[in-house]
């Protein structure tokens, strides 16, 4: 419960945080970027990937985060987001709720829980089995958030 109350400190004051059973604090290694070119050469040596495919991403890579912290960031942000939209989808798909929260104080989750300084938050999670249905009407419509072939495209069905 102290780490809970701890997070909740630092963030918009969701109650779900302090009432779920696992609350995930998703965290990025602004220094991925080095490690991915490891991952890529167990790709060439699996013949998963050639060498000039391997040496086309080292080179994007060194381009996107080499000369630009800002790049890093995003790119081990990015990566964490998908990895932490995956946990969700498996969750729910287990009958868990999960309640991912964008409304935090970054530099105060770092200081609390002393997080290395390459590292960024990207998001605060809870995790549990819900107490009760909630109503998914409250909601943007779909439409308001997903654009087809354009920016501010709908469906075909929709037009």
């Amino acid at each position: 419960r102290d780490e809970r109350e701890k997070i909740f400190s630092c963030t918009t004051g969701s109650p779900a945080i302090l009432s779920a059973p696992v609350v995930i604090v998703a965290c990025a290694n602004t220094n991925e970027w080095i490690e991915a070119k490891s991952t890529f050469q167990g790709r060439v040596d699996a013949g998963r990937m050639t060498q000039d495919e391997f040496d086309e991403a080292v080179k994007e890579l060194d381009r996107l985060c080499g000369s630009s912290p800002q790049g890093a960031r995003e790119f081990a942000l990015r990566n964490t987001m998908m990895a932490l939209t995956a946990l969700m989808l498996v969750a729910q798909g287990e009958g868990l709720a999960t309640g991912p929260m964008g409304g935090f104080d970054e530099a105060r989750i770092k200081e609390t829980f002393g997080l290395p300084a390459e590292w960024a938050v990207a998001a605060v999670c809870a995790l549990g089995y819900p107490a009760e249905e909630f109503d998914r009407t409250l909601r943007k419509p779909l439409g308001d958030i997903v654009h087809w072939d354009r920016h501010g495209g709908a469906r075909a069905a929709e037009k």
